[in-house]
């Protein structure tokens, strides 16, 4: 089960053709299931709730894999992980770690591309119209004049769309699993508030002048379609996302249209880096079978080339979104096209490998991930004052006890560094 856009014809569809390829070699067959995104993480909860979860299934970055974990709905595979060396030997032992909770594995990361770097995609035809050449915007405010240019001699183009109502920007930060309480660039290992941070403050404002200036969908936090979607749909020029090796294969596909990646900032590795990743239920399940399938699409190219990207007829219709195309491929790498940083390069952050584990504040990290959702896309999309809600937020947060969970985390990530 996996997030995507596809019906269950095309499910069974592609389904058939990779059992033609697992019945040999592994002695069984695959079943697929999509559910579309913005249902997904619901409909996967009550599938776990009602002990009828897949063998296998997808665990986006929306879904903390400490929540699950605490809900015992993700089964530990240490030991299970041992009779699959290649699938083992696909990661690193730092990008293991990301899935640990209690020095015990509860999921298998989704790819090997860990480094990435805050940028903004955009359409190459719009690009190549209006004359201009992306290696000289590297910057918010060089993307800001950029996209009044294309406000101004193309007025029938929305300049930015959101992605799932979110507008993806970062200050390099290392969230630490999920942006309650996180590691600042250049601050050092002292966990803090991002929301009441100044650069948050001026992000926010920033994305406010923007929306003012007719820059950004006006109702940009409460759309709940990926931005390929709203590109055709308000004739978009561009979307904010995370850049890494895969991101512009794997966005131009589901675009259908090529696309160009304009990186704002360094790049940076963290273990937010591999924020998604498969894991496999409590109950009894095919578990042996649900990890062979995924050491498969380690192995055979035309197994992950289907489980990624369908066939043929499917390459206009996204078979599996973006969130299970180039993003989580373990058997097939895109050719690193988009002008990044380089990786050798990147930022690495003094937690990369470290995974939290406060179970004894999960209430108030539930309250605070409530607040977030009410405010940050709001925020972020301009849809907000500044001036006016982000007080509102902080003192929501603090009510629902970010101070605990920041107090938690800076605990258990003192002893992983003194441990190491």
């Amino acid at each position: 089960m996996m997030p995507g856009p596809s019906g269950s014809s095309a499910c069974a569809r592609i389904s058939q053709r990779l059992s033609a390829l697992t019945r040999p070699q592994l002695g069984f067959e695959i079943q697929l299931e999509q559910q579309p995104f913005a249902r997904y993480e619901s409909a996967l909860w009550q599938r776990l709730m009602q002990k009828q979860a897949p063998d296998l299934f997808f665990l986006s970055a929306a879904q903390t894999l400490a929540a699950h974990v605490y809900e015992n709905n993700v089964y530990p595979l240490d030991t299970l992980l041992e009779r699959y060396p290649t699938l083992y030997g696909a990661f690193s032992p730092t990008q293991w770690d990301s899935k640990r909770k209690y020095r015990r594995i509860y999921a298998v990361p989704s790819g090997t591309t860990d480094c990435y770097c805050g940028g903004f995609l955009a359409r190459q035809d719009l690009l190549d119209a209006l004359g201009i050449q992306t290696e000289k915007v590297r910057t918010l405010s060089q993307l800001h004049s950029l996209l009044l240019r294309v406000k101004e001699e193309l007025p029938d183009v929305l300049p930015v769309v959101p992605d799932y109502g979110r507008m993806n920007l970062s200050l390099g930060e290392d969230p630490l699993d999920d942006q309650l309480g996180v590691l600042l660039r250049g601050e050092g290992t002292r966990v803090q508030n991002l929301y009441a941070s100044a650069g948050y403050a001026g992000l926010c404002q920033e994305m406010y002048r923007w929306r003012q200036e007719g820059l950004i969908l006006q109702n940009a936090c409460l759309r709940s379609e990926p931005a390929v979607d709203l590109m055709r749909v308000c004739r978009g020029f561009g979307f904010f996302c995370r850049l890494n090796a895969d991101t512009l294969d794997c966005y131009s596909r589901a675009y259908g249209e090529s696309l160009a990646a304009i990186p704002l900032n360094e790049m940076i590795q963290n273990s937010s880096g591999l924020p998604d990743g498969w894991g496999l239920p409590v109950q009894p399940s095919k578990k042996e079978e649900a990890l062979a399938f995924l050491e498969l699409l380690c192995t055979d190219p035309e197994a992950a080339h289907l489980f990624l990207y369908g066939e043929e007829e499917d390459q206009d219709t996204a078979w599996a979104d973006r969130w299970c195309n180039a993003n989580c491929c373990l058997g097939v790498r895109a050719a690193e096209s988009a002008p990044l940083p380089e990786s050798g390069k990147a930022r690495v952050s003094p937690a990369y490998g470290f995974s939290v584990n406060a179970s004894e504040c999960m209430a108030e990290m539930d309250s605070c991930s409530a607040v977030v959702r009410c405010y940050n896309h709001a925020l972020l999309g301009g849809c907000l004052d500044p001036n006016e809600a982000l007080p509102l937020f902080l003192n929501e947060l603090n009510e629902a006890g970010i101070e605990k969970v920041i107090a938690a985390k800076q605990q258990r990530l003192d002893n992983w560094l003194n441990a190491r």
